[in-house]
């Protein structure tokens, strides 16, 4: 494939696929723009004139497609916004997209986000200013452009730097630019831990090991030495 990537330095997470459609970052000014390609027919040098989707006025920071549905996607952006997308059921001949919602987490950037793995419609963003957890089952159902912003179901504090939910969706595991290692219920709003897996102040990223009750997290330590730790975690919260 001949693609026109982003040379952005926070390209990490620029790519999401799904069973019908591949986004990629796509070389801009701005940052903004996506490559949109349909993976069952797009190959070879036609991907240099796939459908581009200018999503965002400045730079996207992660992308990711609903579990639930191969034509809908959430972008981010260091604008401190979320966005929904629906792509036409007759795409690339309607190649015109409009977000079907907008979030607004915060003024500062949101770092990454993740669709519920159970329920549809659930999505958990996680930024410079915390971590939220939006509903935007109807706005995906009725397939409407929502030009309001919608309010976050639920929140929690920190700068977060990723965030996991585990298998079944009934907890989130959030890693924070200054070390540490969270683990929330959110239908509770409750904190069931905080630890500082590496013993240092650099950020965690974090994930969990399939269907068993571990999170694994990698980072530095206080020596700048890289760090890959599997923590079991117990539902009262506690760490062995």
């Amino acid at each position: 494939m001949s693609l026109k990537l982003t040379t952005s330095a926070r390209d990490e997470r620029l790519l999401a696929v799904s069973d019908k459609f591949m986004l990629v970052g796509w070389h801009s000014m701005n940052g903004g723009l996506l490559g949109i390609l349909d993976v069952t027919t797009d190959v070879g040098r036609r991907c240099e004139n796939c459908p581009k989707l200018n999503a965002h006025g400045s730079q996207i920071t992660d992308m990711s497609f609903s579990p639930f549905d191969n034509y809908v996607f959430a972008t981010s952006c260091v604008d401190g916004t979320v966005k929904i997308w629906s792509i036409p059921a007759d795409f690339p001949r309607n190649s015109t997209i409009n977000p079907i919602a907008t979030l607004k987490h915060g003024k500062k950037s949101v770092n990454v986000i993740k669709w519920h793995p159970t329920a549809s419609g659930i999505l958990a963003s996680g930024g410079d200013e915390g971590a939220k957890v939006w509903d935007v089952s109807k706005q995906i159902e009725e397939k409407k452009t929502e030009t309001s912003n919608l309010a976050e179901k639920t929140s929690f504090e920190g700068t977060i730097q990723s965030l996991a939910w585990n298998y079944d969706g009934s907890l989130l595991a959030l890693g924070t630019k200054d070390g540490k290692l969270q683990v929330y219920d959110p239908r509770k709003n409750t904190k069931t831990f905080d630890v500082s897996p590496n013993n240092s102040n650099f950020p965690v990223e974090v994930s969990w090991l399939g269907n068993r009750p571990w999170v694994i997290t990698t980072g530095h330590g206080k020596f700048r030495e890289s760090q890959l730790k599997p923590l079991p975690w117990f539902e009262r919260g506690q760490i062995v």
